[in-house]
């Protein structure tokens, strides 16, 4: 259907009064939290009320101003843990619903900062007292 000079696909049926000039309805964009689980991974959980859209794009970025396409999570989730991360490394990230006919704005942008490898020597279990010792950073002689 050709409409004011342009193409517009009527994938839906829902959607066929749009085809005509109308507004679509707005999809709203997801706020983001983010929460460091280890050394490598950050878990993504977000909240909309919006339910027009097929799934989220993630994207991710190492210093906050250049984003890179990361994955896809579908409708139905609302929380994505982000894996085979970089140590001690501070990440942002951001997502959008992603609809048929169009895409919410990017949510917040939060940053986290992945956590520290903890180096273990096989000595730091001391049987006789069943107390573990962990020295960070070092081993233990």
């Amino acid at each position: 259907m050709l409409v004011r000079g342009t193409l517009i696909p009527l994938l839906d049926k829902k959607y066929a009064q749009y085809g005509t000039g109308g507004t679509l309805p707005t999809i709203t964009a997801p706020t983001l939290s983010l929460t460091v689980i280890d050394d490598d991974s950050i878990k993504l959980s977000w909240n909309t009320t919006d339910t027009d859209h097929k799934y989220y794009s993630i994207q991710k970025s190492t210093d906050g101003v250049i984003f890179s396409d990361y994955d896809t999570s579908p409708i139905s989730t609302i929380q994505y843990t982000v894996t085979n991360l970089d140590p001690e490394t501070e990440y942002w990230f951001r997502i959008k619903s992603v609809g048929q006919l169009q895409t919410s704005d990017w949510s917040n942008e939060p940053s986290a900062t992945t956590s520290a490898v903890v180096l273990v020597s096989p000595d730091v279990l001391n049987t006789s007292s069943n107390k573990l010792r962990i020295t960070i950073g070092s081993f233990i002689t």
